[in-house]
């Protein structure tokens, strides 16, 4: 019986503080709305830079007759990184970029020229 008790009442205390949580969001609605929108407009902005560089990797190292395979080992970067990077699915450390500029043979400017 006392561990009915404790399991029961544990989970009425667990609905009870989720009830609470929900409660306030709700009344804070547009406070969480502006909070949470402008970090997903920041994301989206984040996102489309990194896709445009990616272009720009991919634009130079098109202009230069390499495929990625050879422009990732110039870097000594697996194949697949390069994709992601070319596809702008990850956020390049400034070292990354400098690498593939100096793959490139360019200055890593160039990169951000778009």
């Amino acid at each position: 019986m006392n561990l009915l008790t404790r399991i029961f009442g544990t989970t009425l205390l667990y609905f009870y503080t989720i009830s609470l949580l929900l409660s306030y969001m709700i009344t804070n609605f547009h406070t969480y709305t502006i909070i949470f929108g402008c970090h997903l407009r920041q994301l989206m902005r984040d996102e489309t830079l990194y896709k445009k560089i990616g272009l720009k990797i991919q634009e130079i190292r098109l202009q230069k007759n390499l495929s990625q395979q050879d422009l990732a080992a110039k870097c000594n970067f697996e194949k697949s990184n390069m994709s992601r990077v070319e596809a702008g699915r990850v956020n390049s450390t400034v070292s990354t970029l400098n690498k593939i500029a100096k793959g490139l043979d360019v200055n890593i400017i160039e990169l951000f020229k778009f």
